[in-house]
């Protein structure tokens, strides 16, 4: 067992990454930046180690110090519009309650979820589906970067449960949901645990940590309810129970679980009903009877003895469970669906059933980081009785602006859009109080603090008119809305103003001396500890080094940059940044890091290596993992197997013989129609704003091409030379991680700073998976251009421009099977390239700015016999060339190609390429060396005979 302080300190890390990911809790974000005082600490650590009894510390002064302060506070659950006597007035039917507590209390719940949280789970039937413990953080906490199951991936697994499970013959399923669940909670952890033993008729072995950790939660809850008593934030006689469970602490998810069990069982056991599966306070029955002609769902219900039907209004549930909880459901919250028909019923065998848990723990896509907006908005919008289930328009335009910032356009460019965005009514400003951050950040940029002393005077302006039926809340839901506020207005400082700047900005919010100097305490620690949105940062990973300047914008990347060229030591600054970091930093992430900004050849500050068995390995890499590798609640065990996957991609003779040749070796391959300027490098030399307005457009043809790239269910997507800009690197990638789809690109025109030496480059991402089966991507060292085209050279003369020609081995890279390398543009005409690579691949791709393209056509054809690969090249839409090319017979060597659309559009090829892999392989032709036929629809007669003199490397 980890001793008290490790506990201390995993509990630290855990509360800052659980903080990071739930935007709809503003009284957590801003204490989790602050460590525990030295005698919190000690005491916290004692009482854990069992040399201080829990009930003594309790009554000390220490205890109540830390108690009194803990008060509830309110947000909207639900937004509505009305009018008094003629007035437009905000309504707040409902809030959520949530207890803003010192950071003591919020590590006690992260340690009870390491030591009795854990024990629990074990217990707790598979019914029980939402908001159970990731499998890494029950096997390890301190190593598990992930407290539980990914909820999008539960909650779909739920919904499809009744069709998975073969062996119910289900009638019909019925749903229903708890009303104010978490407060109507009869019991302290405790004695929930107690009954939650008495029912399942054994005890749950918790060691003496976690009975410990169970005493100090039994505390926090009591007082909580206390405060809770005077908010009463439903506004129903009976809502708020004896002991409910505070909203927000993530041990409250696993004890509502033990009360939800114990539900769930007693349903299993009612007459018609074949079994009952749960999520979160929502239940899933299968019932063996479907409803009666004009029978409602709350009739069937009570037909069946599961609601009491004297009294539906406020129906009570489960007789089991009422010692622990009064569990109530309204009538519009039920309903009864048709089973699912036989072909939408999976196979029991089929990999979707095996796959079911490792899904569940598949949290990949959870991090909100850069591009991700998808979370549901905390708060629902009702305009009248009906209730608006889109997200407001104003979002998908304060995306788009975020956007726009990131990528460099002026400040006075971003202010059309955002007078559209704030046109929203009060209704919707309230409602997207979790997006309030990007609000107030783009706000800042385009018009200064003046914009924030304007949004904070129209916030009290609908605090002071704001309607709730339970006026015991409206306090509460004030104090709420300001910490919001407050914690927007924090991140917003943090990511904007270098240090210096940041209290002279937080005077202009239109707070007062003292809480100006509180928004500036707070904007600072936020910044050291990087909890701000990710998607707000423009140049990479420079939160998490000593930078002090601004982190977005126009300036934020060249300012970033011309920092980092004169720094040493920036590999420590990033190690030290990412092992204090609270929210999990992705590898892809982190090689654009290693690749744009580490001194690799810095002896003073060399990054301790993974494994010492390495040592040979490049420096970028070693440099990667250990970055990937420091990272808090990082699973340390898969990070050496990662590690030589990677390794075998970029050193493919390292690669140990893999498997026959006659398995799926396809690859879908995308290729994009897409327009680039010829004036891009004139336009970076003399930094010309018709740059920015380029780069602009450049990045919205590539998130359409995306889109397709998607659709088609590519596995590689390939962009043309000078085609996406530096910024949008880091976005592209994110999504291409999150999909599993690799990219091979051409950067625009790139100008170092300090030099002004000019570089065309070309960056490519593989995604690659770890021993847990998620989902990662190796971003690979970018390659420059070795030979410049004529015309890149007289523009480079013209301005006395510097320039380098960097003419060095191509790379070979191997993944998925396949050993392939890149070209960029004038390359793709040098013969001594194309013969190093003879035997050497199974297919080359060209990303290209190529006028001359019946001089290419001609390369390619030839290449791809005489190098016998696939070859993909792809042109800018001013020009043929985009082409997919096979070592076939001449009719059906093209798979693919494109021209003439002056919009974005993506052809996609499916290329199997077992036949040239295995040629490659034995030297045979794909007739002796492939067994099968080829699934793209060739045959593997139609290939080619191997040209003379090939030979396998």
């Amino acid at each position: 067992m980890p001793s008290g302080k490790q506990l201390v300190d995993f509990g630290l890390e855990h509360v800052a990454r659980f903080a990071y990911r739930r935007r709809d809790n503003p009284f957590l974000s801003i204490g989790a930046v602050m460590d525990l005082g030295s005698n919190h600490r000690t005491s916290l650590t004692a009482i854990l180690d069992g040399q201080l009894d829990p009930e003594d510390w309790l009554r000390s002064p220490e205890a109540s110090r830390l108690l009194t302060p803990l008060r509830v506070l309110s947000v909207p659950r639900v937004v509505g519009s009305a009018s008094s006597g003629g007035q437009h007035v905000i309504t707040a039917p409902s809030v959520h309650a949530f207890a803003q507590a010192p950071l003591f209390w919020w590590v006690v719940s992260a340690i009870w979820c390491m030591t009795a949280g854990r024990d629990l789970d074990e217990c707790i039937s598979e019914r029980i589906v939402g908001y159970r413990l990731h499998s890494l953080f029950r096997d390890n906490p301190g190593g598990a970067g992930y407290m539980f199951r990914n909820p999008q991936a539960s909650y779909a697994a739920w919904k499809r449960r009744p069709a998975w499970d073969a062996d119910i013959q289900t009638a019909c399923t019925a749903e229903i949901d708890g009303s104010s669940f978490y407060y109507r909670v009869r019991a302290v952890p405790s004695d929930l645990i107690e009954l939650f033993d008495s029912h399942r008729g054994n005890t749950t072995s918790i060691s003496l940590q976690g009975q410990r950790a169970t005493r100090l939660l039994d505390a926090f809850h009591i007082a909580y309810s206390e405060r809770l008593h005077e908010v009463n934030p439903r506004g129903v006689e009976g809502t708020v129970a004896n002991v409910p469970l505070p909203v927000g602490p993530p041990s409250s998810l696993i004890l509502a679980n033990l009360i939800m069990d114990v539900v769930s069982h007693d349903l299993s056991a009612r007459d018609g009903v074949l079994d009952a599966w749960v999520y979160a306070d929502d239940v899933l029955l299968s019932l063996r009877d479907l409803p009666e002609p004009q029978e409602h769902a709350e009739d069937l219900l009570a037909r069946l003895q599961i609601l009491d039907e004297h009294d539906l209004g406020r129906t009570l549930l489960s007789n089991t469970a009422s010692d622990m909880a009064d569990y109530r459901v309204g009538i519009e919250k039920i309903s009864i669906r048709q089973p699912p028909t036989a072909t939408d019923t999976p196979d029991p065998d089929s990999s979707v059933m095996a796959s079911e848990s490792r899904a569940l723990d598949n949290d990949d896509d959870e991090d909100p980081y850069i591009d991700d907006w998808e979370a549901e908005l905390g708060t629902a919008i009702r305009v009248g009785n009906r209730q608006l289930n889109q997200k407001p328009k104003e979002l998908g335009l304060l995306r788009e602006l975020v956007r726009d910032i990131r990528i460099g356009i002026p400040p006075g460019k971003a202010q059309v859009p955002l007078r559209k965005i704030m046109a929203m009514d009060d209704t919707t400003f309230v409602a997207i109080r979790t997006y309030w951050t990007e609000l107030i950040a783009c706000g800042l940029y385009a018009h200064g603090t003046s914009f924030a002393a304007d949004l904070r005077t129209r916030l009290i302006r609908i605090i002071d008119h704001i309607w709730t039926p339970q006026p015991s809340a409206l306090k509460s839901l004030a104090s709420g809305l300001e910490a919001s506020f407050i914690q927007s207005a924090s991140q917003a400082l943090a990511v904007l103003y270098p240090q210096d700047e940041v209290a002279p900005a937080a005077i202009n919010f239109g707070f007062s001396e003292p809480a100006a100097n509180r928004l500036t305490v707070f904007a600072t620690k936020l910044r050291k500890r990087g909890i701000f949105p990710a998607e707000l940062v423009s140049p990479i990973l420079a939160e998490y080094t000593e930078w002090e300047g601004t982190l977005m914008g126009q300036p934020a990347q060249q300012q970033f940059a011309d920092w980092a060229s004169k720094t040493t030591g920036i590999g420590r600054q990033l190690q030290h940044g990412i092992a204090k970091s609270p929210r999990f930093v992705p590898l892809h992430e982190i090689c654009l890091g290693v690749h744009l900004w580490m001194d690799d050849d810095d002896p003073t500050h060399p990054l301790p290596l993974i494994r010492p068995a390495l040592m040979n390995t490049d420096t970028w890499l070693r440099n990667a993992f250990s970055l990937f590798a420091s990272q808090a609640l990082v699973n340390l065990a898969d990070v050496p197997e990662l590690l030589n996957h990677a390794v075998s991609i970029v050193h493919p003779s390292t690669q140990t013989q893999l498997s026959s040749y006659d398995q799926n070796h396809s690859l879908r391959l995308g290729l994009p129609n897409i327009t680039v300027s010829e004036e891009l490098l004139r336009w970076r030399i003399d930094d010309d704003p018709k740059l920015a307005e380029e780069e602009t457009r450049l990045r919205d043809s590539i998130d359409i091409i995306w889109r397709y790239a998607v659709e088609a269910k590519a596995d590689l997507l390939l962009l043309p030379e000078w085609s996406t800009p530096l910024v949008h690197i880091g976005p592209l990638f994110s999504r291409a991680n999150q999909r599993g789809i690799a990219v091979i690109l051409g950067e625009t025109p790139f100008i170092e700073p300090g030099t002004g030496t000019y570089f065309n480059r070309m960056w490519t991402s593989l995604p690659i998976k770890d021993p847990a089966d998620r989902r990662h991507s190796l971003v690979l060292p970018p390659r420059t251009k070795g030979l410049l085209s004529p015309h890149e050279i007289q523009v480079l003369e013209q301005h006395g421009t510097p320039y380098r020609e960097e003419l060095a081995d191509t790379p070979v890279y191997h993944w998925r099977e396949v050993r392939f390398a890149s070209v960029i543009c004038y390359e793709f005409a040098d013969v001594a390239i194309r013969n190093s690579l003879r035997g050497r691949i199974d297919m080359m791709t060209v990303s290209s700015f190529n006028h001359d393209w019946r001089y290419f056509d001609s390369i390619q054809d030839s290449c791809t016999r005489d190098i016998y690969c696939v070859t993909a090249c792809v042109n800018v839409s001013q020009f043929p060339g985009t082409r997919v090319t096979r070592p076939t017979r001449s009719s059906r060597a093209v798979a693919a190609t494109i021209h003439g659309s002056t919009a974005p559009a993506l052809a996609t090829a499916a290329i199997d390429f077992g036949p040239v892999v295995g040629a490659r392989r034995t030297g045979l032709a794909p007739k002796a060396s492939f067994i099968g036929v080829p699934e793209d629809g060739l045959c593997s007669t139609d290939y080619k005979p191997l040209p003379p003199g090939y030979k396998p490397k």
